[in-house]
Formats: structure tokens, C-alpha cells, sequence
């Protein structure tokens, strides 16, 4: 009975060991966005004021601005089906995120300082999401898929190709005022100075808000991979952040360099084995070869010398003697 128990006990904590081990290796949501396309000299600046050059598969963590510049562009995934378009000559900083039910709930919040933001939602968001886009003039909400925000050369408007979006208009102080409109599919609202108006979008703002919808980059499934190895091998998934992640970025990098350099070198090893053993296989061919080659040349010899001492026997045996006929 004792020893049942024992073994009972045994299995109770291999069983909770490992939960406990699974739950520390449960992936967190990652808390930012991801760069998913870059062109052009384009900066991030985090919330501690670093700046950094734009790459892509870059995080962008709450707080942290871009500014990209003047032929820049850069697409962000906030999650799977939510990307964003920062245009040239913006700053966008990313004032909110959080990301909760696998992607199911986000609630995020942009503020456009200057310049243009294209935003494209294929992912439906349930009631406890918002998405917003806050200009120093007006606040967008997300109701629609496709729709631009700008604010730059005295235009302050939302250009919507798909859906619906909501905007309102703010005061002096950045604080609501109560007048807003829904925006709808091919219209764009514009901010007067006491009100929003709608209006038809032109040839060209439809050409643009088409063009951006079909080259937007979102993440490939390879990038998605890496990111959740990366984020996986964060050992303290509440402590997921810029330095974290980097940390465990660098750290994949060189494991896996010294992997490459692990399969190079046994490559590099097999090559030497398999030129040895051709060399030895050349060598051994090329002495086979003499050997047939002497051997035959040898055959060959004693088959001419053979002939020819029956030639000349031949020969001395049908010699005439000319002695014997001399007169006697």
C-alpha cells in the first residue's frame, strides 16, 4: 500500500512540475505593434527619447513615436488583421495598446501629430475594442476597414474607402465637442472651423486609398514564427518589453549563428572526408591503371618477342646454304 502511494505522490508532482513549467512558458499577447514594411530614412523614438533607424520586424511599444521622412513609409501590424500606413513627413506616436483574448479585444489609441495615416481592418472588433486616431483637431473611431487620417497643409480630414468611420471634432484645449459625424464608405469628412462636413472622395483620393490598400504589408507566417520564438524564450513573460525582447532577439541570433557555424564546419569536415576518399579512390584507380598498363605492355612485349624468334627461326630454317653447291 505504501509503495501505491509512493507512487501515486511521484506522478502527482511530475504532473504539477510540468503544468508549472507550461504555465511559465505561456506566451504572452505581445503588448506593440510590429514593422512589417519600411522605405526610406525613417526613425523611432521610444518613450525614453532613443532614436533608432526603422527596420523591419521592429517593435512599436506604447509610447514610442515615428517619424518617418520625406519618401517614407512605414506599415505596422497591431495584430492579425489590423495594419497601419504611416505616410511621409508624419509623426504617429502609439499612446495606448492593449491586446487581450488572443487578439480578440485591442484597444488602441494613436495620436497623429502631423502627416498621414492609412488604417486597414480586416479583423472585426467585438464591443469591447476601440481603435482610435486622434489629430490636435479631431478623433477618429474605427467602425470601418479602410479609411486615411490626415493632418497636414491645412487639411484635416478622413478619407473612408470601406466601412464607416466616426469623427468629432475637438477644441482648442484637445477636449470634445460634440460635433461629430459617421463618415461612410466613399466619402471624406472634412473639419471647418465650427463643424464636420461630408463629401464625395475625388478620382484621386480613391486611387490612393486603392493603392494602399493593396500594397500594405502584413506579417508572413515566417515573421509571425519568429516573433513567437522570440517572445517564447522570454523566461518572465510579464516582463516583456523593448530590452526583453532585444535581449532574446540577440540571443536567437547567436544561437542560431553558432548553430550555421556548427553545420558549416561538420560540412566543411565531410567535404575533406569525401575529397580524401576521392583522392584515395584516384590514387588507387591510377595504379590500378599502371599495373594493366605494365602488365599488358609487358604481354604485349613477350607476344613480339615471340613472334620474332619464331620469325627468325623460320627464317634460319629456310636459309639455303650456298656452300654446298660450290664446285668441289
Amino acid at each position: 500500500m505504501k509503495h501505491i502511494l509512493f507512487i501515486l505522490c511521484t506522478i502527482f508532482l511530475f504532473v504539477l512540475n510540468t503544468n508549472c513549467k507550461d504555465k511559465k512558458k505561456e506566451v504572452t499577447h505581445l503588448q506593440a505593434g510590429v514593422v512589417t514594411f519600411n522605405k526610406g530614412d525613417n526613425k523611432l523614438v521610444s518613450k525614453e527619447g532613443k532614436e533608432q533607424k526603422i527596420q523591419r520586424e521592429m517593435f512599436f511599444f506604447k509610447e514610442d513615436t515615428i517619424r518617418t521622412g520625406k519618401d517614407g513609409i512605414v506599415d505596422i501590424q497591431i495584430v492579425d488583421g489590423v495594419i497601419i500606413r504611416i505616410k511621409q513627413n508624419s509623426e504617429l506616436k502609439l499612446s495606448e495598446i492593449l491586446i487581450e483574448d488572443n487578439g480578440n479585444i485591442i484597444k488602441t489609441k494613436l495620436d497623429l501629430k502631423s502627416g498621414k495615416v492609412f488604417t486597414k481592418t480586416t479583423k472585426k472588433l467585438n464591443g469591447e475594442s476601440s481603435f482610435v486616431i486622434a489629430t490636435p483637431t479631431f478623433v477618429a473611431g474605427v467602425r470601418g476597414t479602410e479609411f486615411i487620417v490626415e493632418e497636414s497643409g491645412g487639411k484635416e480630414q478622413t478619407l473612408v474607402s470601406d466601412g464607416a468611420v466616426n469623427i468629432e471634432k475637438l477644441d482648442e484645449n484637445g477636449k470634445p465637442t460634440g460635433k461629430e459625424m459617421v463618415i461612410e464608405k466613399g466619402k471624406k469628412g472634412l473639419i471647418e472651423k465650427d463643424s464636420v462636413q461630408s463629401q464625395d472622395l475625388s478620382p484621386d483620393e480613391l486611387a490612393e486609398l486603392k493603392e494602399d490598400s493593396q500594397t500594405i504589408s502584413s506579417l508572413t507566417e515566417d515573421a509571425k514564427n519568429r516573433i513567437q520564438e522570440i517572445i517564447r524564450g522570454v523566461d518572465d513573460q510579464k516582463q516583456i518589453n523593448r530590452e526583453t525582447l532585444e535581449e532574446q532577439m540577440l540571443k536567437n541570433s547567436t544561437e542560431l549563428n553558432d548553430l550555421k557555424d556548427k553545420n558549416e564546419q561538420l560540412l566543411n569536415e565531410q567535404k575533406e572526408k569525401n575529397q580524401q576518399l576521392i583522392n584515395e579512390t584516384t590514387d588507387k584507380t591510377n595504379l590500378d591503371k599502371t599495373q594493366i598498363q605494365d602488365t599488358t605492355k609487358a604481354a604485349t612485349e613477350e607476344v613480339k618477342n615471340k613472334a620474332t624468334n619464331e620469325l627468325d627461326e623460320m627464317r634460319n630454317k629456310n636459309k639455303i646454304d650456298k656452300s654446298q653447291f660450290a664446285p668441289k
